[in-house]
């Protein structure tokens, strides 16, 4: 009974561990190892491996004999071989800091070897006739023991394993659930801040919803970095079918993506992409002359083109163009434009929205009543979180 309840613990544990926590992890693993030549099937290769793992176990309770209230320390060779599987650490994709090396797996089996030893000294006859509680505690001790040495030497660095599942989600096309892991964490990587992006990019919501995520980074954390290729989900590549284009080499993601939009071919994602680059910058103006050219309406734009035609054919002074009157524009492209035509003397774009001019009228108000910059931080962030106005002047800046 022993035996049984001790094999069916472990198996529930290796299957769950392996297929639930370290699917990823393994799958990227094999990835590298392989050279992108072989593809680890999750649930197959989680129940082949517990298959495995079992078996070393079971063989070891047929071939050694200890007392029953140890039997669960003949399946710590199982929990040793399952935490040496998962001791993945590649520093180079970011993937844990330090792995446990050798000492921690030297230092269990001596451990493991010596209490086997010393379990055989005892007399099996000894409180055999207790009862099953009385037998069970020691075997279940043994048990979290080994689980808890899984877990030790294994990769459990949650960051790995959160953008890992990201990326296997943007590349099933599950937005959403991209955006849902990546809102829990404040502090993103660049992977989580390119995977985010690209999300929502996806939904047609980039310049809507960016900046409604707490920790938001710069420019260059738009774009994977080109070692990402080594990673089973190769974002880069996704990236270059879906903007047309990506880097060679790890560069400023602005000017790369200026010279894409550059393109009278470039695809429609490259310009909301180049203009929250140029907020990421907080570089107003450049945002300000490419949303001119990319979603000022026709008819203005003709008729600032008449003005200028007038104006050289019957040679009067100079006139400046008015200003290209926007509505209707995502949420933070919206702000941002507000914000730059309050700044400027003489912006070439200004919002036609009164509801926005309200709010940033009450931000402003807000922001000018504290004197002290921490107080003034914390209620603006409080009130108007979520806007490109608490970035612009309280974000992170590289």
């Amino acid at each position: 009974m022993i035996n049984i309840v001790c094999c069916l613990l472990f198996v529930l544990f290796c299957f769950l561990y392996l297929y639930l926590f370290q699917g990823e992890l393994m799958s990227m693993a094999q990835h590298i190892y392989s050279h992108g030549r072989t593809v680890y099937y999750t649930f197959l290769y989680s129940f082949l491996l517990t298959i495995g793992f079992s078996f070393v176990g079971l063989a070891l309770t047929f071939y050694i004999h200890v007392p029953i209230r140890f039997k669960a320390l003949l399946w710590f060779p199982s929990f040793w071989s399952l935490g040496m599987l998962t001791d993945v650490h590649i520093p180079l994709l970011g993937f844990g800091s330090h792995s446990s090396g050798a000492l921690p797996f030297i230092v269990a089996a001596i451990i493991w070897a010596v209490s086997v030893f010393l379990c055989k000294q005892i007399n099996e006859n000894r409180g055999e006739n207790a009862s099953l509680s009385e037998l069970m505690w020691p075997n279940m001790l043994l048990l979290f023991v080994g689980m808890s040495f899984t877990g030790m030497v294994g990769n459990t660095d949650r960051r790995s394993h959160y953008e890992l599942r990201m990326e296997e989600l943007a590349r099933s096309a599950e937005y959403e659930d991209v955006l849902d892991m990546s809102s829990k964490d404040s502090h993103p990587s660049r992977c989580i801040m390119y995977l985010r992006a690209y999300s929502l990019s996806r939904m047609g919501m980039l310049g809507q919803r960016l900046f409604q995520y707490d920790g938001t980074l710069g420019s260059d954390c738009l774009l994977p970095s080109p070692t990402d290729s080594l990673r089973p989900a190769n974002m880069p590549a996704i990236m270059r079918d879906y903007l047309g284009g990506f880097p060679i080499h790890d560069m400023n993601a602005t000017h790369f993506l200026q010279y894409l939009a550059s393109d009278t071919l470039a695809k429609e994602p490259v310009r909301d992409y180049l203009l929250t680059a140029f907020l990421l910058d907080r570089n107003l103006d450049a945002f300000a002359d490419s949303l001119v050219s990319f979603y000022a309406p026709k008819d203005s734009m003709a008729q600032q083109n008449n003005v200028r035609k007038k104006g050289n054919a019957k040679k009067k002074k100079k006139r400046e163009p008015e200003p290209v009157k926007m509505k209707d524009l995502p949420r933070h492209f919206a702000e941002a434009l507000l914000l730059y035509s309050r700044q400027t003397e003489k912006p070439v774009a200004v919002l036609d929205d009164d509801e926005f001019l309200e709010n940033y009228l009450g931000f402003q108000e807000l922001y000018k009543s504290k004197e002290d910059e921490q107080e003034r931080e914390y209620y603006c962030t409080d009130y108007y979180r979520g806007t490109y106005w608490v970035y612009y002047f309280f974000g992170k800046k590289e």
